[in-house]
Formats: structure tokens, sequence, C-alpha cells
């Protein structure tokens, strides 16, 4: 079956309009004070202290790549000696940022789809809503402000 190109822009605007719901929800909800601390020290600790190992071994990898790289490439432009500062900057400033958001789209970006996956086909999220509750400061708004507060400290 082919998509007309009107068909594919209409499901990306509903897409982006969702997401902007979303987000807007989160945004409301975390301001109003609705999301439980607790929920966010949980996520914080699995998506952080649990990713730290994983970023770690990443992080020592490409450094390592990097200086040999490095090592050969400069071999006969440069001193080796300079090669420490520029493989430091290189690691710490552009690699280092882009390989722990790899990381942490790979490990907890599958996690939570796992879990909120498995929540959605076991109805759990349908009884939230029977019970009167929003499941955007439950399960969205927690997630979103642990990986906000623990992503930079993994960079």
């Amino acid at each position: 079956m082919m998509r007309t190109p009107l068909c594919v822009v209409h499901r990306m605007a509903r897409h982006v309009g969702q997401m902007s719901l979303l987000t807007w929800h989160i945004v409301t909800a975390t301001l109003a004070g609705r999301v439980s601390f607790r929920s966010v020290v949980a996520q914080a600790y699995q998506m952080g202290v649990q990713s730290l190992p994983l970023t770690i071994v990443t992080g020592i990898l490409s450094g390592v790549v990097t200086a040999q790289q490095g090592g050969y490439q400069f071999t006969s432009s440069i001193p080796l000696y300079v090669l420490g500062s520029v493989v430091a900057s290189s690691v710490v400033l552009e690699l280092g940022p882009v390989m722990t958001a790899f990381v942490l789209i790979g490990r907890v970006g599958a996690r939570i789809t796992a879990e909120i996956g498995t929540m959605q086909v076991s109805e759990q999220i349908d009884a939230l809503y029977s019970l009167g509750r929003d499941p955007v400061p439950a399960l969205a708004a927690p997630r979103l402000m642990a990986g906000i507060a623990v992503t930079p400290l993994l960079v």
C-alpha cells in the first residue's frame, strides 16, 4: 500500500501534537507539585547510578581509541606530548556527551519503553484512569525530571 504525502504529513502532525500535549501535561503536573519526589529519586537512581558503569566503560574506551588514533595521525606532524591535552579536550568536550547520550538512549530508553509498554499491555495504565488518577504525574513526569537531572551528571 502506497502512502500519499498528505497521509504522512497528517500522521507526523498528529504525533507532534500528541508529544506537545504530553510535554504540556508534564510541565503543568510538575509546576502544580503533583509529582512525587520519591518517584523522581527512584528514577534518578535507576537512570544515573545504574548507568554509571556502562558510561564509564564507554568513556574509557572512547578515550583509548581516540588516543590510539591521535597518536597514529600525529606521529610526524606534532610532538606526542601534546596528544594528551588533545585527547582529553576532544573526549571530554565532544565525544563524552555524545557517547553518554547513546548510552542513555540505549539503556534507559529501552528500559522505559519496555516498562511503559508492559504496563499498557497489562492494562495498568487503564486501571489508573479508571481509579481517577492521571498517569502523567506518576509515570512520565518523574522519568523526565530524573533524566534532566542525571544526564549532565553522567556527562
